[in-house]
């Protein structure tokens, strides 16, 4: 039987995937990671029986950085990080333990449970945990760092009977300890849970392809879910060669994984590279500016700046965009007005009248007005026209659109509204949440996708009353292709 390892983008929507795939008869296995499952199961492909293993990956597994000769700000120019060389690493390669340890010439110390120190004559064979920042040791904490040091000195800060407290770490995963008489020591061990845990989801995919014949992409159809899907492929290609092909969705439905799995594509070369382009330019500007701009700062301002002042391609004109509204809320002047308000109320049925200058910056005049209308209470209805009001049913949300809802109508920000709406798409409710079109794919099954609704307290009798009329097929096909002729 043809083995076939199948991979998603996160493991909601392997399992979502292998249940139907599966039709509810998946097996849930453990794999190298905790947070990846695999799920195995038969499934008939161009009538012939796959065992199929479904896991998946984190998101993105690898990334770009410069190499060791461009780290040290000081001694490299900023304009050489434009065609500086880079190199691509694994995120569980920063785990690697440091082998330029220096022996200390004196007795050290290290602090065992709960911060009680011991004073040995020997390196320990194992460095008990710290917590860096909350001076707690508890192997559950995120943070958790192992480290050696000389008593009575200095390691960027303070050792005391409570513990020790360090003064110096680079983005949380390295720390440079600086001890007694100038001697250096580097990190030599660390530990940490979701450092830790980047390195089980390749461990996961070099151990699964080994028993496969075959492998198929499931991550997120867009730029990004294609670039992961090549950073897949050169995992499980450096372990062996294997036949490699691409499922292709907008959600996560029945119709819509079962036309992917029977219409298999290979893998998309052109998307990946404008990914891989976009990340380097990310890199290659975001590190050139920031070391620019912050070393430039701190030298024109010594004694005020100590931050890194960061520089983004998106971020900085959106700063831009900011400050400008915080001008213009800063420099607003209120300025009072005066309107007119006349109503009439007969039979119970109160009418308002809306005056077509809307207000008045001048009050004097407004008050003439007023007083004319107090001596001549009696208003005629001189004409009456009416207009045919058309009221858009909704056209589908694209990204941003989506997003300004959230925050408008939801009181949500925008990152809490994309994980929400993602679970969504992981649980088939809703197709691919990141897109920039607000028309449906034609492989859309929408009465599949509506239908989920029907139970719900709310609105369930308006999805049946919907279901059982012809609404739902003109939805998409005439409001949301009436935008494009527009």
């Amino acid at each position: 039987m043809i083995k076939i390892l199948n991979v998603a983008e996160k493991n909601d929507a392997a399992k979502s995937i292998a249940r139907i795939l599966s039709n509810n008869h998946c097996i849930t296995k453990e794999g190298k990671s905790v947070y990846n499952k695999n799920y195995e199961f038969i499934c008939k492909i161009d009538n012939v029986n796959c065992k199929m293993t479904m896991t998946s990956v984190c998101g993105h597994v690898s990334n770009i950085e410069f190499d060791d000769t461009h780290r040290n700000w000081n001694n490299v120019d900023p304009k050489s990080l434009f065609t500086a060389k880079i190199n691509e690493n694994y995120l569980d390669n920063n785990l690697k333990i440091k082998s330029n340890e220096v022996k200390p010439k004196s007795p050290f110390q290290f602090t065992g449970n709960f911060g009680l120190q011991k004073r040995i004559d020997k390196e320990p064979e194992n460095i008990l945990p710290i917590d860096i920042f909350n001076h707690i040791i508890d192997e559950n904490i995120i943070n958790i760092i192992y480290f050696v040091f000389i008593s009575t000195s200095h390691i960027c800060g303070t050792v005391n009977t409570d513990g020790i407290r360090i003064m110096k770490y680079y983005d949380k995963r390295e720390v440079l300890i600086s001890t007694f008489h100038g001697i250096k020591y580097d990190l030599i061990k660390r530990k940490s849970r979701n450092s830790k845990e980047l390195s089980k989801p390749r461990k996961n995919l070099q151990n699964e392809i080994m028993k496969a014949d075959k492998l198929i992409i499931w991550t997120d159809c867009d730029r990004e879910g294609e670039n992961i899907g090549f950073e897949i492929i050169r995992i499980c290609s450096a372990v062996k060669k294997i036949t490699i092909k691409r499922a292709k969705f907008s959600e996560i439905t029945h119709r819509s994984i079962f036309k992917a799995i029977n219409t298999l594509v290979d893998p998309d070369e052109l998307l990946n590279k404008a990914v891989d382009v976009r990340k380097e330019l990310d890199l290659r500007i975001g590190a050139a500016f920031t070391r620019f701009q912050t070393m430039r700062l701190r030298n024109l301002f010594p004694n005020i700046l100590n931050e890194t002042m960061s520089y983004g391609s998106c971020q900085f004109p959106t700063v831009g965009f900011v400050v400008e509204r915080f001008k213009q809320n800063q420099e607003f002047k209120v300025e009072m007005f005066v309107k007119i308000i006349m109503n009439h109320t007969k039979d119970k049925l109160k009418t308002n009248f809306y005056w077509h200058r809307l207000r008045l910056f001048d009050h004097p005049m407004c008050l003439a007005i007023y007083g004319y209308m107090l001596q001549n209470p009696i208003s005629k209805v001189t004409k009456i026209e009416s207009k045919r009001k058309t009221k858009w049913r909704p056209l589908p949300l694209e990204t941003v659109s989506f997003q300004k809802l959230c925050s408008r109508k939801l009181y949500m920000t925008a990152k809490k509204g994309m994980q929400i709406i993602e679970k969504l798409y992981n649980k088939g409710f809703v197709s691919y949440p990141r897109t920039e079109t607000n028309i449906f794919p034609d492989s859309l099954n929408l009465r599949e996708a509506v239908n989920h609704q029907v139970s719900h307290d709310q609105w369930g009798g308006l999805i049946i009353s919907l279901m059982c009329g012809s609404v739902i097929i003109n939805f998409f096909t005439i409001v949301a292709h009436s935008k494009l002729k527009m």
